[in-house]
């Protein structure tokens, strides 16, 4: 059973955006729409806000698993407006960093040899910041410049949290919506939870990383950064920094 104050708390956020108002025509959405605005969180609008930068900011602030779904859903611009996908665009690297000599600290409790020993110098101001991790820039002492990907901390009970919250609000959708059984919301919350606790363990991706970087050591059509496995765990990833252009960024 999912903790009742957080399912209040995303129901609180649900109407404090009005995102009930952004679903497609369906006969329970006038009965819903009321219910909305019975909350009083309803009540304080939503200003200047485009429809997307409201889900953004309502996923932004219901944090990384809803991060993460949003993230997802950027990804379907042949089921979403162009605005609202550019909108959730945004939670892939910049959302709300934690603090910066926070993540200093869980680099130098990580590392095998004394901090200052590794690094000759070390940004604690985050390059970017994602749902479950944010990555700092810095320089190792034999001049390499590279990447600190640090996980957010005390991240996987709230992660467990809110899986139980999700996989709650899939059971009752299939019980109360006939259509919900042509796309399993059940399933697709436990698929989900394999992966997004796959991505809790960053020494997995490092080694996971550093394989495939072998595999295609002597292919002029990928490049991947060397991990640094030595200086490397559960919680932070050392890689090389490399210098390029966003995927998504078409033009350039």
């Amino acid at each position: 059973m999912p903790p009742i104050t957080r399912i209040l708390v995303v129901i609180h956020v649900i109407c404090r955006y009005r995102l009930i108002s952004l679903l497609p025509a369906h006969p329970a959405k006038g009965l819903l729409l009321v219910l909305q605005y019975l909350m009083p969180a309803s009540w304080l609008g939503t200003g200047e806000l485009s429809e997307g930068e409201r889900l953004h900011k309502a996923l932004e602030r219901l944090g990384p698993i809803f991060i993460k779904f949003g993230q997802l859903l950027a990804t379907r611009q042949d089921m979403l407006p162009p605005e609202w996908t550019a909108a959730l665009a945004r939670l892939q690297d910049q959302v709300a960093p934690f603090d910066g000599e926070q993540a200093r600290a869980l680099v130098e409790a990580s590392l095998p040899q004394p901090f200052d020993e590794v690094f000759r110098d070390f940004d604690s101001t985050p390059m970017a910041a994602a749902s479950v991790a944010q990555v700092h820039a810095g320089t190792l002492h034999n001049g390499q410049q590279v990447v600190a990907k640090v996980l957010r901390p005390t991240i996987r009970p709230v992660v467990e949290r809110d899986l139980k919250v999700m996989a709650f609000g899939a059971r009752w959708l299939e019980r109360l919506w006939r259509d919900a059984r042509y796309f399993r919301p059940a399933r697709v919350v436990q698929d989900y939870r394999e992966i997004i606790l796959g991505e809790l363990d960053l020494a997995a991706e490092a080694r996971n990383s550093e394989t495939m970087r072998r595999h295609f050591l002597f292919s002029p059509l990928l490049h991947i950064p060397a991990i640094h496995l030595e200086l490397s765990s559960p919680t932070v990833i050392i890689m090389d920094r490399i210098h390029g252009i966003p995927v998504n960024d078409i033009e350039r």
